[in-house]
């Protein structure tokens, strides 16, 4: 007997693993900047609680959208996935967006240039 997912499971599989690329992609360019001994920040747990909480809330979504038409479950898989990444994509936007202290600052070169208006 063969082993069959229902559109419904291969659609929830591929956000939650497009949610999930996307939240360790930071985790993945950290390893690689500060090398292997870095250690799991829970910052990244959270960011897995809060991708399987986007899953949970924007699958209806997703079912709208495709009204689970798609016949091929690797195309179904692969949409899911994609909608997923950029699912979470928006949503980490709209954190940074909304944190405090995150604003852009001067560079020091710009802060350090002379003005072009000074007396003579």
């Amino acid at each position: 007997m063969a082993f069959e997912l229902s559109p419904e499971m291969v659609a929830l599989l591929g956000i939650f693993l497009g949610l999930l690329a996307r939240s360790l992609i930071p985790f993945l360019r950290k390893i690689e900047k500060e090398g292997q001994d870095l250690k799991w920040d829970n910052k990244y747990t959270a960011l897995l609680v809060i991708a399987a909480i986007i899953t949970i809330l924007s699958f209806p979504a997703f079912r709208a959208i495709t009204n689970m038409t798609l016949s091929d479950p690797y195309a179904l898989f692969v949409s899911a996935f994609i909608y997923g990444f950029f699912v979470d994509a928006a949503a980490i936007e709209g954190f940074e967006w909304l944190r405090p202290g995150k604003t852009e600052t001067k560079t020091e070169t710009e802060t350090t240039k002379p003005s072009s208006s000074t007396p003579t």
